[in-house]
Formats: C-alpha cells, sequence, structure tokens
C-alpha cells in the first residue's frame, strides 16, 4: 500500500474502534443494570416456587395446567432484538432448531425479539404474537402478558405441551437452555413455615402467578446475557481494531522512513552527480 492509502486506513480502523469503545462501554453500563433486574427477578421467582410447592404439601389440588392435552407442541424462542452480540442468536436458534426437529408434527412457534422473528420468517416458519423488544428492557408487565397468552393457547388449544429456548447467564458466561415451562410438575418438598399457604386458594391463579414470575426471571437473564454477550464482542472488536492501528501505525512510520531515506539518497546522488560533471 501507499503512503496515503495506509493513512485513509488507519484513520478509518481508528474510527471504528472508536465506535466499538463507546459500544463496549455502554454494553458493560446495561450488562451492570441488566444483573440488577435479573438479581430481583430470581428472589421473585423463588419465593414463589416455594410458596408453590408448600402449597402442594399442604393440599394437593387439580388444574388443567398440571396435564397434557391431546394437541400440538408450543414452543417460545428467545433472541436478542439486534446484532452485535456474539454468537448469541446462533447458539439459540442452534438449540431451537432441534427442538423443532424432534416435534413430530405441527407446532406452535412464539418469538421473542426481532431477531427470532426475522430468522423463522425467513425460514418459511410463522410465528404467532411475537413479542419484540422484550429482552431489550424487560418488565414484569410482558412477563404477565406472555404468562397470560400462552395459558390462553394451552387451555384452549388442547397442547400438549408448551417449550421455552433461552439464554442463561452464569457469570463469566452463558448457556443456552431449553425447558419445559406447561403443563407443570410440581413436586412437594419440606415444608417452609414462613411460606406455607393455608386455606383455600386459587391454584390456576397461583400457577399463573408462578409462571409470569418464571418468564420475567428467564427475561431478564436472557437481557443479561445478550449484553454480556455484546460487551465482550465489543472489547474483542476493540481489541482487534487496536492490534490493526498498531500495524498500520508501523507500516506507515516504515513507509515514511523509506521515502525520506530515497528522497535523501536520491539527493545526494544528485548532489555528487553535479560535483563530478
Amino acid at each position: 500500500m501507499t503512503e496515503k492509502e495506509i493513512k485513509d486506513k488507519l484513520k478509518s480502523v481508528n474510527d471504528t474502534v472508536k465506535i466499538t469503545r463507546a459500544m463496549q462501554m455502554l454494553a458493560t453500563t446495561r450488562a451492570y443494570r441488566a444483573q440488577k433486574s435479573e438479581d430481583s427477578a430470581r428472589s421473585y421467582y423463588e419465593m414463589v416456587d416455594s410458596a408453590l410447592k408448600n402449597m402442594f404439601n399442604a393440599n394437593n389440588k387439580d388444574s388443567v395446567l398440571l396435564h397434557e392435552g391431546n394437541g400440538f407442541t408450543a414452543l417460545v424462542v428467545i433472541a436478542g432484538d439486534k446484532g452485535l452480540c456474539g454468537d448469541y442468536n446462533n447458539a439459540v436458534f442452534a438449540v431451537a432448531d432441534k427442538e423443532i426437529e424432534s416435534i413430530e408434527k405441527k407446532f406452535k412457534m412464539y418469538s421473542v425479539g426481532f431477531v427470532a422473528k426475522e430468522y423463522y420468517r425467513a425460514k418459511g416458519i410463522h410465528t404467532d404474537n411475537s413479542f419484540v423488544y422484550v429482552v431489550n428492557e424487560p418488565t414484569v408487565k410482558d412477563a404477565m402478558k406472555m404468562a397470560e397468552e400462552l395459558i390462553k393457547s394451552f387451555t384452549n388449544d388442547g397442547l400438549k405441551e408448551i417449550k421455552i429456548v433461552y439464554t442463561e447467564y452464569l457469570g463469566n458466561s452463558t448457556a443456552v437452555r431449553a425447558e419445559r415451562l406447561l403443563p407443570y410438575s410440581v413436586e412437594a418438598t419440606e415444608i417452609n413455615e414462613d411460606t406455607m399457604i393455608l386455606g383455600d386458594v386459587d391454584l390456576d391463579m397461583v400457577l399463573k402467578q408462578h409462571l409470569s414470575a418464571k418468564l420475567y426471571y428467564i427475561f431478564a437473564t436472557s437481557s443479561n446475557a445478550v449484553n454480556y454477550k455484546r460487551m465482550m464482542a465489543m472489547r474483542e472488536a476493540t481489541t482487534n481494531g487496536e492490534e490493526m492501528v498498531d500495524d498500520l501505525t508501523k507500516a506507515y512510520n516504515r513507509t515514511r522512513q523509506n521515502k525520506i531515506t530515497n528522497e535523501l539518497n536520491d539527493s545526494v546522488a544528485a548532489l555528487f552527480g553535479k560535483k563530478y560533471e
């Protein structure tokens, strides 16, 4: 490359590094907020889960949400709302596609996140009631809305089961999970007197609250995971960009030095050439 070409490329890479560094800082800030949301969502879910198990310990009741229907399977797939997060979305789709292959007959698809919606649209798979932009800023309201939608579909359509594929944040790594949401399989545990439920209760209402709490935790940990992945992707891009800047700077300096040396050689040759004419 010429000196001008190296200089132009150096400027371009430097500008890119500034952008990736800023995006890394933004992802780090969002990851911090997402971690706080996940901690809160986990605590709430564990409290509701414990209360539900104690209820079954004291009074095992029945509900349509505890039994498989004769219908088809519904699959909820949670991906991101945009890219720039490494292999986050691809890892989710790899697990989800295996789940789809294991379903023997017709299935119903719920996509959470804009990327999931577009991915399955491109594959010709219809997604019902897509929940876009939920992972970006998860809320309890979004979780309750989806819980109502899933319970309504499970009950009215007589679904066999509802599964979910999402990404869990594990501290310094992430893992894609595939779990069964409905029907419920609740086992009694040792009674916790602090959370034991006494008297008659509306089991369907409690199961709905439990599903909402679980979905909110899933949304929160997915949000945490995508921000972590985006932070790491931008960190890697920044590091690679900085290394490229160093290489281009060295190449630029060498090119300039060679140019100066050649100019000096030409000047000396011209000077001595005139001297001996």
